[in-house]
């Protein structure tokens, strides 16, 4: 794959970056006891060829990746992600220990640390890394159903296909190729369910400020309302309309207020239990409780602003009661 046009690098990975996929083993480290008599250390392993952290953008943070010089007849090795470092050296260096991996029963693989890469969210965008182990495809013992080869092209991804397809069909025809996907597939894929969620949640959201806006506007409405005659008795008494509106108004904005600072209380209560549910969204998020705030005092407003502006003559009926 490396040789072909348009393709800058190749590497392939057992499991690649948000794909739901976890392979957790059971090791020792050397010099450390384990957490308990009948039970070693655990972390995510995962295989990855020369080459792949550089390409995938994964920084090294210390020491180096897997090079080609890393074969079967090489000392073993190893590369940890920085959760590792922290959960399995906290406070020192990991590179230069070692680690006990065991194959089976009777055997087992002493493996050296040489590298620290960046943290990856190997599971999904909305789960933290955890402690993972890479290990090099040329020297592991560990055994997958399936692995991913990843090439970076240039141009369009999705041109060189077929060619891929082909290189992989050259060097053994009988390898079933389950998908070929661009990494913006990847991740798409990846955010399916939540995206769902949130549609929906967003969805039913719109729908709520909705209703609560037709319900606020029609409560003022009816309430304003039920004051025409105390308003028609100001107006003939000399009272201004500017003076009713400016009246009808403010009580709406002092109403409007109190129910927007009751809202908002709860709102920032109850955006925590959603924190989760959207990924990168904050869940005090200043915009969307600027724009609700705006859309319900609006709607107050008009609310009060129709229904208290006196229109029309104002009938004062005095009745006279004459004495017999």
């Amino acid at each position: 794959m490396r040789a072909l046009p348009g393709v800058r690098a190749a590497a392939f990975v057992s499991i690649l970056p948000l794909n739901n996929r976890n392979n957790t083993e059971s090791f020792h480290i050397v010099g450390k006891p384990d957490p308990s008599p009948d039970r070693g250390f655990n972390a995510v392993f995962n295989m990855a060829s020369a080459g792949y952290f550089r390409m995938m953008g994964i920084p090294i943070r210390r020491g180096r990746e897997f090079e080609e010089r890393d074969a079967a007849s090489a000392p073993d090795v190893a590369v940890i992600n920085e959760a590792a470092a922290r959960a399995f050296w906290p406070g020192e260096s990991p590179l230069g220990r070692q680690i006990v991996l065991p194959i089976n029963n009777e055997a087992s693989q002493i493996l050296t640390v040489v590298g620290v890469v960046g943290d990856v969210r190997q599971a999904s965008l909305g789960i933290p890394p955890r402690p993972e182990i890479a290990v090099s495809p040329m020297q592991s013992h560990l055994r997958g159903s399936s692995t991913t080869i990843v090439a970076q092209t240039e141009g369009d991804p999705k041109a060189l296909a077929e060619s891929l397809r082909a290189a992989v069909h050259s060097a053994n025809p009988l390898v079933p190729i389950s998908r070929i996907a661009t990494a913006d597939d990847v991740v798409s894929n990846s955010i399916v369910e939540p995206r769902l969620y949130a549609t929906l949640l967003g969805a039913f959201a719109l729908l709520a400020l909705v209703l609560a806006c037709v319900g606020l506007y029609g409560l003022i409405a009816y309430s304003v309302s039920q004051r025409r005659h105390e308003f028609g008795v100001r107006v003939a008494l000399g009272a201004a309309q500017s003076t009713i509106v400016r009246l009808v108004v403010g009580e709406g904005l002092h109403l409007a207020a109190a129910g927007v600072g009751i809202g908002l209380v709860v709102a920032v209560a109850a955006t925590r239990l959603l924190v989760g549910l959207v990924v990168g969204v904050e869940p005090q998020d200043p915009v969307t409780f600027a724009a609700v705030t705006f859309v319900l005092v609006a709607a107050t407003l008009l609310a009060t602003y129709h229904s208290g502006a006196p229109r029309g003559a104002v009938s004062i009926q005095i009745a006279v009661l004459r004495d017999e």
